[in-house]
C-alpha cells in the first residue's frame, strides 16, 4: 500500500491549491480542444446508405426524421457489436445494425 506523507494543514492547503491550478489548466485545455473538434468542417454524405431497421430497410436520410442531427450509440456485449440510432429521447431505436 502507498504510504502518504503527513503534513500540516497549511502544507496540505498549499499542495491542494497547486493541484487545483493544474486541474483548471487541464480543464481549459480540454475545453479548447473540444471547441476545435466541434468546429471541424462537415462532410456531405453522397452515398445512399440503407440499414436494416426495426420495421425493415431504412435509408440514412430517413433516420434523421426531419432533424439536423442523429444520435448514434454502440452497445457491445453478448456477441457482435451493434449500433443503434434514435430519432429522439425516449423513442425506440429507428435502426439497429451490425458494426
Amino acid at each position: 500500500m502507498t504510504r502518504h506523507e503527513i503534513v500540516s494543514e497549511e502544507q496540505w492547503i498549499e499542495a491542494r491549491r497547486a493541484l487545483l491550478a493544474e486541474e483548471k489548466a487541464w480543464t481549459r485545455e480540454r475545453d479548447r480542444l473540444s471547441q476545435k473538434r466541434r468546429a471541424l468542417p462537415w462532410v456531405k454524405v453522397e452515398k445512399n446508405y440503407v440499414f436494416e431497421g426495426v420495421d425493415g430497410p431504412v435509408a440514412l436520410s430517413d433516420l434523421f426524421d426531419g432533424r439536423s442531427q442523429l444520435h448514434v450509440w454502440s452497445r457491445v456485449g453478448g456477441g457482435m457489436p451493434r449500433l443503434f440510432a434514435a430519432r429522439g429521447p425516449g423513442r425506440r431505436p429507428a435502426a439497429a445494425f451490425r458494426a
